[in-house]
């Protein structure tokens, strides 16, 4: 089992108020360290980390004490591909106010919406762009300091119009409570009612490869169960991270789940892979976006122009070209990463040698890159082939890299 060791990690959590001043919900900050203090930071990976550090780690348990707790969603969190692996009784989707009310925001808010999830707009303003959304919205967060009492009670009348809950934010004078309670707002939050609160817990970081061993097993049509729960159970961090999760969803029972096996029966392999995704991409960022783009667009192109030779290899030649670059990822020699991955001789003679068919592929791929046209001919592929893969490879990986690697926002908290 590989050892792991443990880093500070801070949560900020800010009370949300009911009409009787009943705590009824919890907003959870990012945060990096004690100061109280959000820093200019990639919106997604600070939503990341924060739901790891929230619920993983930490524990919504622990942090929210069984109410929901409200957490800034970015654009791309809410139409990512990966599915958000939480009780939507437990977490509350904020949408940021950078978030565009586009059709693929409406639609991926809509299934949310399906799933029971609670939906609030953050930092509403009058005429907000993001009206669109207030027939999907549950919750309006109004930010005070941007209106006049004129304007805020002109806005309250017209968004009662709408069957959804007002919550005053940044209420900071006794007067201004009273006001917005007159108005008919049904919670409260700012530095009048309380001040954001720094939470700070021990992380125990996983090992990286561990971490690749299991993303590469669960991408895998023909892994067992048992095979999966062989890899987590190798890492002692991630293990406890699962344990912790799954006791989350079990708050309030008595049906306490110590191993792994069980914990595993009751995610299943598809949530696993969402936690296990999640983890990982709170924790890229220390590599620059090229680098992971290269890596994303000789995946994508491997699995084109593989599939076009051996389509029933098109997951190997996928996973060949993103493992390519693993040496710059790691910080490690190719070799000695490979050692501790679970491929195949293949594969391996693939990234080390460039052997095989796989390998003269990898080799034909990286040759493009380069420039060299020569380079290309080996594998057998013609120009207009390559080129079209290249295109279709180089926009896949674009938008797959704004998941991990956003434009720089303010995240707000």
């Amino acid at each position: 089992m590989s050892t792991s060791h443990q880093a500070a990690l801070f949560v900020g959590r800010q009370q949300i108020y009911n009409r009787d001043l009943e705590v009824a919900a919890y907003e959870l900050l990012f945060r990096t360290s004690q100061e109280n203090r959000a820093t200019i930071v990639d919106g997604d990976m600070a939503t990341s980390q924060l739901l790891v550090n929230a619920v993983i780690e930490i524990g919504l348990e622990n942090l929210a004490f069984g109410r929901p707790a409200f957490v800034n969603f970015t654009r791309n969190f809410i139409v990512g591909d990966c599915e958000i692996p939480f009780d939507p009784e437990q977490v509350v989707i904020e949408v940021l106010e950078t978030v565009e009310p586009d059709a693929e925001v409406i639609a991926a808010l809509t299934k949310f919406r399906e799933r029971g999830f609670t939906i609030a707009l953050d930092d509403y303003i009058d005429s907000d762009h993001r009206d669109e959304l207030l027939g999907l919205a549950d919750i309006v967060k109004i930010d005070l300091r941007g209106y006049t009492s004129e304007r805020l009670a002109r806005d309250v009348k017209r968004l009662k119009k709408y069957p959804l809950k007002l919550l005053a934010e940044k209420v900071e004078t006794a007067e201004e409570f009273e006001r917005c309670k007159a108005l008919g707002f049904d919670y409260f939050q700012g530095y009048f009612l309380s001040t954001p609160q720094i939470v700070q817990g021990k992380a125990l970081v996983s090992n990286q490869l561990s971490i690749l061993r299991l993303l590469v097993k669960l991408r895998d049509p023909s892994v067992t169960f048992d095979e999966v729960v062989d890899l987590v159970k190798q890492d002692v961090s991630l293990s406890l991270k699962l344990l912790r999760y799954v006791n989350s969803l079990s708050q309030g029972t008595r049906n306490q789940i110590d191993s792994v096996k069980q914990a595993a029966i009751r995610l299943g392999l598809k949530k696993i892979c969402q936690i296990v995704t999640l983890i990982s991409m709170s924790g890229i960022s220390n590599k620059p976006k090229p680098l992971l783009e290269t890596a994303l667009i000789r995946a994508r192109m491997c699995e084109i122009l593989g599939a076009t030779k051996f389509p029933d290899s098109a997951e190997t030649c996928f996973t060949v070209g993103l493992f390519s670059c693993l040496d710059a990822f790691l910080d490690q020699p190719l070799v000695e990463v490979l050692k501790e991955l679970p491929i195949t001789l293949e594969s391996r003679e693939a990234l080390l040698a460039h052997a095989g068919p796989i390998g003269r592929l990898l080799s034909c791929v990286i040759a493009f890159e380069r420039g060299n046209w020569e380079g290309t001919r080996q594998f057998g592929a013609d120009e207009a082939t390559i080129q079209s893969a290249y295109l279709s490879a180089a926009a896949w990986a674009q938008k797959e890299a704004k998941s991990a690697y956003p434009e720089k926002e303010q995240y707000q908290g």
